[in-house]
Parts: C-alpha cells; structure tokens; sequence
C-alpha cells in the first residue's frame, strides 16, 4: 500500500494521455464495436451471429471478428445502460486488468526485490503512444491484450514451479484471446521454444514437450465447439474467410509489407532512445575502473545537473542570435548531431543490433574474467533477450499480408517495456538511492488538480524530434467533442429533428463518408441508413454538393467531381432548414407515394 501513490500517478497520467477518452465523438472502428454491443446486449441476433448494423434486415450478421470481446462490452451494456461511455468506461477496464497482469510479470520474473520497480515499468508502457489511441478508440485489441498476458504470466509460472495445469490454463486464455480478435493472439505458443534459445536450464526434449501441451489444450476448446456446437465452429469460419484469407488474398492497405515493423520502432522511439543511453552507462561503468568512472563521479559533484541546465539553454533558447556568434554556430552544430542521432535510433534494427552485441560481449566478458558486479546479472540479459523475441514473434507473421494497421501490435508492447526496464535496473537503483520518496508523494495532489476533474487544463510535452505528448484533464475531455467534431454538431443537430430507430435515405459519393455517417446515426441514436435507396424512405440525409468528409483529418472537403445524379436524385426531396455545417437533412416532396410497409 505504501506505493499506491506511484501507481495512482501512473493511472492518472494514463487517463490525461488517452486524450479523447471521455469526448464524444470516436474512431470509426471502435463506434461500429459499440454498437454491435449495443444491439447485442438489446436482444438483437445472438453471441456467435452477432448483429450487424444499420439493422435493416434481422438476417444480417457481423463475422468479421471473433465474438468474445464484443460479447463482453455488451454485458456492461446490459447492466449499465445505454450510454457512449459504456465502451469507454469498459475499454479504460481492459487496459486497468492488463496493467495488473503486466505487474504480476514483472514480479515472477524479477521477485521480491525489485517488484517496487514495476510502476516504472507501467509508466513506460502508459505513454507509448498506440495505448492511450487505443483506449480512447475502443479497439477489439484492448481486450485481446487482457488473455495474452494472463496467457504470457502463466507461462513463466510454469517455468518456475513445473506445473502443467498453468499451461493448461495459459492455453485456455490463448483460446479466449482468439475469441477476442483471432490469430494476432496466439504468438505465446512460441513461448518455449524462445525460453529453450535464450536459456541453457530447458533441455530440448522438454520444450517440445511442453509446446505440444500448450498447442494441445488452445485446440481442446475448439474441438469442444466442433463436436457440442458447431453453429460456433461455422461462425468462426465465416470470420477466417471474411476477415483472413479475403485479408490475405483481397485487401491491401500498404505496399510495403515491412510497414508494420516501421510502425512499432515509431511507437518504441523513446523507449529505443533511451534504452541506447542505458547501455551506453551500463557498459561505461562496467569496462572501465572505479576510479576512472567520470560519468558517475560528475553526477557525485552535481556539475552534471549544471552542465545539462547550460546545454538545455543553449539548445532551445538561442535561436535569436546572429549566425556569426559562436555561441550560436555552436548550438546549430549541436541541433543537428542531435536530430543525426535521433534519426539513427529510429533506424530499424538500430537498436536490437546494438543491444545483441552488447549483451553478447557481457556474457562472453562476464564468463572469461569471472566478473562478479551486481550491476547487471547474465540471467538480467537473458531474459532481456527472451522478451524481446517474443514481442517480435508477435509482429513478424504480420508480414504475410498487405493489411496492416498500428492497433495489430498493441499487445505485444508490454515485452519490449518488460525488456526495457529490466536493463534500467542498474540506473533505477543508483537514482533511487539519490531522489526521496516524497517527491512523488508531493506530486500526488498536484496530479489529481491537473488532470483530474476539477479544472480545464490541456497541455502537450514534446522531445524533439522523438517524441510528443498531448495531456487532456478529465474535464476537459468531458466538455468538448474531441474527434469528427464538425461532422458530430450536425449529426445532433439532424438527430433532433428524428425520431429513434428512424431509417434515413443516404447519397454518399465517398464509401468512408458513407461509413462513418451510418456508425454514428446507428450508436447515438439506433438510425439506419442505406445508401442510394431511392423512393423507399422519408427521409435523406446528404452533404452538401461538391462536398464530404474526411474521417483521418476530421475535416469536410471538397470533392473534385460533381455527381449530376446526385442533384437530380434531392429533386424528390426538400430540404429541413437547419444551422448545420455541410451535411443537410431533406424530407421527401409526396410523403404518399406507395413504399414499403416498414420505411420510415
């Protein structure tokens, strides 16, 4: 209990970085889950055939992804109401139980000891970027995360007590997290086979062994499925036909195959950055003696804070100076070694060829001149080593297909953050000894003020050229809308002029205007639309001619082409007059024309 406060720190700036968490407005993926939830937890369509949406027809389904994490939000649902902060209330949940899980990790494999260290660990997988995105935007990965980590602890329970039933547990929550998004879940039934690489203690014949019961009990359930309830087992196929091989065969969102890879050292540019420098102190303070250990004895003196306060000054603060000055030619020279450096260590595999080489010298050092520092251990590297292998064991099949999208790799971050710290321990111990407690104590408080929800306060944190960081507080995420801002206003506004469960005409040039249009009527207010259904419902909803929206910028545009069919299609139509911005609201000129009995 006595180091809550770090942990209520690292929860609070968690929630300032998920930005958008609690402002309307929402990705467009995350709105389609929600809905899907929504109509499920409504008695619509059913667990293994969940229901599509506009829910024009009763025989339409959604299969493209498993169930279980949809299954899952729509139970909050069912207890909590129908309300847009149901799925972010259980999104922000998801990433709470998988930072507990990331804990217990932490604490199998590095003990007693250093478990206090864990809250650094969360800190560092807090604000990789693709977390606070992912939480504000209720991805299916969010709670895929919560079953690959129980899977991964365990997994190292295994290694530590020889247990087969944690394997068959672990392989049960490999089964569920499948259920969750599919295949992106199942990469730690690599597991043994990198623990038998990296470490001697695991005979060959064992890790096969042990592979094989973990294969064995993720397909148990399936199995199961097949034999009691193949309606399941025909419902997880439609999702690999649709969703995989079409994937495989069909959808492109790349050209490049390694962009995937260029997306995770994005993600990892700060953790990449600094986990250079660490190396760089470590094998310092290592190779050379005590008494030639400059970099520690300047820190002793404090000229090191003095000399950083200087550099600080000349770096950010010089601009204004003539380039003759010297001072300032200096500062550019310094700039660019800077942004040199910086732009190396995003290099691809800038930093796992420095830290293999590294740990590879440790070892074969280590082991000819008997070295017995407590700086760094050889069972440290290994494990080092072991997590990064598994994280890349979770990347790489991504390869295989050109559709490919940052959310993939969300659960494999906790590994290259479990790797991270594990090689600051040395550092953590040295800083830990110079820095009280209170300090963070003290910013406890000054936290809750900030970004809790008593004030209005935004504020954004940049490191040059690595990386940025935007911090929302409470309440302001509460009061504004923080995504598709422009297009939301108007959707209210038509909503208001409808009523519920309304189906609405829509003439659409653009499929993602299109889409984004039918999510949103279809979770605030249960709309249907369909486009281009001519003479069969009261209403249309269009934009404005000549324009659309663009759901990456949030902005409407204007479109290069005129649609003349368009035009002649509002002719049967009358527009509502309201204070909207691009996107109008009409109403059909002979409301008694025959249509279908049930148009709106």
């Amino acid at each position: 209990m006595k180091n809550l406060p770090f942990y209520f720190i690292v929860l609070l700036v968690f929630m300032a970085l998920s930005n958008e968490l609690w402002s309307d407005g929402m990705f467009l993926d995350g709105i389609y889950y929600a809905t899907i939830s929504r109509n499920l937890s409504n008695g619509l369509g059913s667990f293994w055939y969940l229901p599509s949406f506009p829910f024009l027809s009763y025989s339409e389904v959604f299969h493209g992804h498993p169930p279980l994490a949809i299954g899952l939000q729509s139970i909050c649902f069912s207890i909590f109401g129908d309300s847009i902060y149901i799925e972010r209330a259980y999104s922000l949940f998801t990433f709470f139980i998988t930072g507990f899980f990331i804990h217990l990790i932490w604490k199998e494999v590095m003990g007693k000891e250093y478990s206090f260290y864990s809250w650094v660990l969360l800190f560092f997988w807090a604000i990789i970027p693709l977390n606070s995105w992912a939480c504000s935007n209720n991805f299916l990965e969010n709670t895929m995360n919560i079953f690959v980590s129980s899977s991964v602890l365990f997994l190292i329970k295994n290694i530590k007590t020889n247990r087969s039933v944690y394997i068959i547990i672990s392989a049960f929550c490999l089964f569920l997290a499948f259920l969750s998004k599919g295949f992106t879940g199942l990469f730690p039934l690599s597991f043994f086979f990198w623990y038998f690489l990296v470490f001697q203690s695991m005979r060959f014949n064992v890790m096969m062994r042990k592979t094989v019961l973990l294969v064995t009990f993720t397909l148990i359930p399936f199995l199961l499925l097949y034999i009691f309830y193949s309606p399941a087992i025909d419902s997880l196929l439609n999702y690999i036909d649709i969703q995989v091989i079409n994937s495989i065969q069909n959808v492109q969102t790349t050209h490049n195959r390694f962009k995937i890879v260029n997306i995770l050292f994005n993600e990892l540019r700060i953790i990449n950055l600094l986990s250079i420098l660490s190396i760089i102190c470590i094998g310092f303070y290592i190779i050379f003696p005590l008494r030639k250990r400059i970099l520690f004895q300047v820190v002793r003196f404090k000229i090191f804070f003095i000399v950083i306060i200087i550099l600080a000054v000349l770096f950010f603060a010089i601009e204004t100076y003539p380039y003759e000055n010297p001072i300032y030619a200096l500062y550019i020279y310094t700039r660019r070694l800077y942004y040199y450096a910086v732009y190396w260590h995003q290099l691809t595999l800038g930093y796992f060829v420095l830290f293999l080489l590294f740990s590879s010298f440790f070892i074969i050092y280590k082991s000819k001149n008997n070295l017995q520092s407590n700086i760094i251990s050889s069972d440290r590297i290994r494990w080092i080593m072991f997590f990064i292998l598994l994280a890349l064991s979770g990347v790489i099949p991504m390869l295989i297909s050109l559709k490919q999208s940052g959310v993939y790799i969300l659960t494999v971050l906790p590994y290259f953050c479990i790797s991270f710290v594990i090689l600051l321990i040395p550092l953590l111990d040295y800083i830990s000894t110079k820095i009280s407690k209170k300090a963070f104590y003290f910013c406890v408080p000054i936290f809750v003020i900030l970004f809790g929800p008593f004030i209005s306060f935004s504020t954004t944190i940049k490191i040059p050229g690595v990386e940025s960081w935007k911090l929302n507080s409470l309440k302001y995420q509460y009061e504004r809308v923080g995504r598709d801002k422009p297009l939301v206003d108007d959707i209210r506004l038509i909503m208001s002029q409808l009523p519920k469960n309304t189906k609405l005409n829509c003439n659409s040039n653009s499929e993602k205007g299109y889409s984004i249009l039918k999510a949103y009527f279809a979770r605030y207010s249960n709309i249907s639309l369909k486009n281009y259904s001519w003479g069969q419902m009261i209403y249309l909803v269009s934009f404005e001619d000549g324009w659309s929206y663009d759901a990456v910028t949030g902005e409407y545009v204007e479109e290069k082409t005129e649609h003349k069919n368009q035009r002649k299609y509002k002719n049967d139509y009358k527009k509502i007059e309201l204070n909207t911005n691009k996107l109008h609201l009409y109403k059909e000129r002979n409301t008694k024309k025959w249509r279908p009995h049930n148009s709106q």
